[in-house]
């Protein structure tokens, strides 16, 4: 029996190369975009499984990419996609995660 699902919004700053690497690795098709700074953003999602966030994901991105900027936006199934969580990553470990309240 398949559980809910969550799909998880990530988004990714950092240096072109970085993000040209991370795009790479993930396979993500869609093209980075300069940001005021002249960093590189990159958006993509990613399902997770029963609902859950896909933090795990995050993790392994901010320890190979320390250097990157991420962010993650949390939206389970079961609660009717709403936003239901944010993480940050920022020099290699998740700096905070917030549960917002439904």
């Amino acid at each position: 029996m398949m559980g809910n699902r969550s799909h998880d919004i990530f988004v990714a700053i950092g240096s072109a190369a970085d993000i040209e690497r991370l795009r790479t690795q993930l396979m993500v098709e869609v093209a980075p975009a300069v940001v005021p700074s002249g960093l590189w953003e990159l958006d993509f999602d990613q399902l997770g499984a029963d609902d859950g966030p896909t933090y795990f994901l995050g993790d392994r991105i901010s320890a190979e990419f320390p250097e990157i900027a991420l962010s993650c936006h949390y939206h389970p199934e079961g609660s009717n996609w709403a936003l239901q969580g944010v993480a940050e990553w920022h020099a290699g470990k998740r700096w905070r995660e917030i549960i917002v309240p439904t």
